[in-house]
Parts: structure tokens; C-alpha cells; sequence
């Protein structure tokens, strides 16, 4: 006869007091050990908080930097990611995974164009995928000043102004195009090397106009952008002056 109230209980099939589960939020179970019970709680939590570490100063472009993003108050220990926008970024390592939490670390190297854009670190417990929390560091991306050879950085001749053809007597302009960040404090002008200076220059912003222009004007005309970070030197803009008389000749038969 088997009566179907009878349990029947191994003695002392445990030897550590842990039970696991696979509930999706908690559960609580029994364990036996040394005939005696334990009612034990697993409970099953979404990250508590996500935070970017550091003072989260300013950046170098074109330079390495290390960020560390952590998260507490998952279990089990949540997952940590990174993007910058909606580009993933996978160059990250994690540094601690535990009951305190998830510590990750990030090496990425900024650009130019990065500036103003949102690093965000993402903290999920993969049994929760919907409950994604995340801090997000709006980056200032500073940069040296860029200008030779790049099509909007580079110094020019004034619309319809020949370098090969200017007429001795003629105002000449030259504009100088200047991509930068931290902004520039200062502009300078040189012609063949040497700074140039003079009651015939009109500097406003970023031009130079020459009133007048004589033949010892004519050479290499470059500019010189100053910031916070650095300097750079333009291209080169060759200038060449025809003298009075020969335009005199052009016009003898």
C-alpha cells in the first residue's frame, strides 16, 4: 500500500546552505540540511544606477583617452556598454563583475567632429533587456587648428584677384579659413617667412587686405591661426605684381 502523503527527505543532502533558482523575478525554496530547513530568497533586480566617472573635462582629438563607467544594485551583476550617438563602441574591458556591481573601462580615441556629441554608457540585466538605464557625457572635443592642404581650411586670394596678374597700384585681398576648437585668439599674416606689419595692411577677422600693392609685395603669402592648443601654418598662396610699365607696353601696337 503507498500512502501519498509520505516525503521522503535524504539527510544532510546539502553541503553548502545555497539554493539556486530560475525564477524571473524571486523565489523563495526550501533547502535540508543536517534535518534542519532554510527558507532562502534569491531576488532578481535591475541595475539601481550608471554613472560615468571622472570630471569629465575636455578632450584632445586625435589622443587616447580612458574612461570608467560603473554600475551598482543588479542581480545578477548587470552588463555594461558603450556608444558614442548610435555607434557602438567595443573597445572596452571590464574591470570588476560582482555582488557591487560592474565596473567597465573605455579607450576610444575622440575626433574633431566628435565634439558636441553624447557618450552614453548603457547598464542592463540581460533577464530584464527592456529595463536599460544609461549616463550620458556630452563631450567638448578640443583640437590643434587645422589648415594646410584641407578644402575649408586653407588661405585663398579674394574673388576675382589673379596671384599670377595683379596690377601694381590694385588692392589685393586674402581670406583665411580657419577650423578650430578651442576658437582662435589670434591671426598673423607672413609674406616669404617674415611677419607682416604696416600702415598699408587692413586686417578685419580673418582677411588681410593689401592697399596699393607694389612689386616688393609680390612672394608667398601664408596665415598663422593661434588657440589654446596650438598653432598651424597655412598653404602657401603665391602673389605676383606686374609692374606699371608693363602694362604700358600691352598697350603699344
Amino acid at each position: 500500500m503507498v500512502d501519498d502523503g509520505f516525503r521522503w527527505v535524504p539527510r544532510n543532502p546539502l553541503t553548502h546552505g545555497r539554493c539556486l533558482s530560475t525564477a524571473k523575478t524571486s523565489v523563495t525554496s526550501t533547502c535540508f540540511s543536517s534535518e534542519k530547513a532554510y527558507g532562502l530568497r534569491e531576488d532578481r533586480l535591475t541595475p539601481a544606477q550608471v554613472r560615468i566617472k571622472g570630471s569629465r573635462s575636455p578632450v584632445s582629438a586625435d589622443v587616447e583617452a580612458v574612461v570608467e563607467c560603473e554600475t551598482t544594485g543588479s542581480q545578477p551583476a548587470a552588463d555594461v556598454s558603450w556608444s558614442l550617438e548610435n555607434v557602438a563602441l567595443r573597445d572596452a574591458q571590464v574591470l570588476a563583475r560582482g555582488a557591487n556591481g560592474t565596473a567597465s573601462l573605455l579607450r576610444w580615441t575622440p575626433r574633431p567632429e566628435d565634439d558636441g556629441r553624447r557618450l552614453i554608457c548603457r547598464a542592463v540585466n540581460n533577464r530584464f533587456p527592456q529595463d536599460v538605464i544609461e549616463d550620458v557625457w556630452l563631450l567638448d572635443v578640443h583640437c590643434s587648428i587645422v589648415l594646410a592642404d584641407k578644402p575649408r581650411t586653407e588661405l585663398r586670394l579674394g574673388s576675382g584677384l589673379d596671384p599670377w596678374g595683379v596690377q601694381e597700384g590694385h588692392d589685393v585681398y586674402f581670406e583665411c579659413s580657419v577650423q578650430a576648437n578651442p576658437a582662435v585668439h589670434e591671426v598673423s599674416w607672413s609674406l616669404d617667412g617674415r611677419r607682416l606689419t604696416g600702415a598699408r595692411l587692413i586686417v578685419s577677422n580673418l582677411s588681410l587686405a593689401l592697399r596699393q600693392v607694389t612689386r616688393h609685395q609680390a612672394g608667398q603669402y601664408r596665415c598663422a591661426a593661434h588657440n589654446s592648443a596650438g598653432h598651424a601654418v597655412s598653404n602657401a598662396v603665391p602673389l605676383r605684381v606686374k609692374p606699371m610699365e608693363e602694362k604700358t607696353l600691352r598697350k603699344e601696337p
